[in-house]
């Protein structure tokens, strides 16, 4: 039995949208609703920077782990930031926020957005056979998600923040 969504949800799952995203569509951080990482943590995972960069001055360092406290980053966020530093940036270019700007997000659609997109597509299917879009509940709201996001990201079926 497929169950009709209300107004209240559709103001609910649109006001979700708007919070979390732009362009018609929202995003979502992979790292939200993680923990923030404890300063001896965040010194720990940076000691891989400061070998891939050995003239890195200490202060930028300090700097790097202050910020990261109080922007209360996660420290799997910390440490993705600091291998996609390590893996791209060139010595000469390197700056704290480098590390710190550092995030990964997947879209989500509203059911008017996924309507339009499997229009588009002929249909929920991906050419290899698998599914295009899958559905998830963030906050209660119905949303959805591309079905190779949810599937690389590991999304549960609901998310709470």
């Amino acid at each position: 039995m497929q169950q009709s969504t209300t107004t209240s949800q559709v103001a609910r799952i649109n006001r979700t949208l708007v919070e979390l995203g732009q362009n018609g569509h929202g995003q979502i951080s992979i790292y939200q609703n993680q923990p923030p990482a404890k300063r001896d943590e965040i010194a720990e995972a940076l000691k891989r920077l400061v070998a891939a960069f050995p003239k890195l001055d200490q202060e930028v360092v300090f700097t790097i782990i202050d910020r990261a406290t109080a922007l209360q980053m996660p420290i799997q966020q910390v440490i993705d930031g600091i291998n996609h530093t390590i893996d791209t940036c060139e010595y000469l270019n390197f700056t704290p926020a480098k590390v710190l700007n550092f995030d990964t997000k997947f879209d989500i659609y509203s059911y008017n957005q996924a309507c339009e997109i499997q229009y588009q597509n002929g249909g929920n299917k991906t050419a290899t056979g698998g599914t295009l879009l899958s559905k998830i509940k963030i906050n209660g709201a119905l949303v959805w998600v591309k079905t190779i996001d949810k599937q690389r990201f590991n999304l549960p079926d609901e998310i709470n923040y």
